[in-house]
């Protein structure tokens, strides 16, 4: 599977799922239309971004930054962060590490 990027209330929906919410209230705390978040909710799961992202939490993967003085190791997290960056960003950031050397 290729990961996605997710849009910000994609990854907001994905984190209220990984925390326990239904679908539903997962869309609606996402900032989706209350009235149709039943729809939009079972809608968003089916999304194999979305489904990716599920399992990577799952895995144990931590969306979040690690909290560090050291450059170095954010970068690192940067390079390996699927949701986030974009393909060719991370190879930028991949491509930086290494001049760094």
């Amino acid at each position: 599977m290729t990961p996605h990027r997710l849009k910000p209330r994609q990854r907001a929906f994905v984190d209220a799922v990984h925390g326990g919410a239904t679908f539903a209230a997962a869309a609606r705390a996402a900032g989706y239309a209350a009235g149709s978040a039943r729809q939009t909710g079972s809608r968003l799961a089916q999304y194999p971004a979305i489904i990716e992202a599920l399992a990577r939490r799952r895995a144990g993967y931590n969306p979040e930054p690690p909290v560090t003085d050291d450059p170095r190791q954010f970068l690192i997290w940067a390079m390996n962060d699927v949701e986030t960056l974009s393909v060719r960003d991370r190879i930028g950031v991949a491509a930086f590490l290494m001049a760094c050397r």
